[in-house]
């Protein structure tokens, strides 16, 4: 299985969309996955969210991390 690339631009309203549209077969296969393992499906959807929320952090941490980094380059 595999997900297909975006196909409209980063700024257009259907971007988020398309990328939901492109990940939910892989999604739905993980979800399937843990329940055929015994995991309950509201364990999944919050273990999914706490998976979601930390990348976002990760990502939020990066990005604040690089702008400081060309703060101080800028600086000298």
């Amino acid at each position: 299985m595999t997900i297909s690339g975006p196909k409209t631009p980063a700024d257009s309203a259907d971007h988020l969309l398309e990328c939901e549209f492109v990940m939910e077969p892989m999604f739905q296969l993980i979800t399937d996955m843990a329940e055929a393992a015994g995991w309950s499906p509201e364990t999944i959807a919050l273990a999914l969210a706490g998976l979601a929320t930390a990348r976002i952090e990760a990502i939020e941490a990066d990005n604040t991390m690089t702008a400081e980094l060309r703060a101080r380059r800028q600086e000298h």
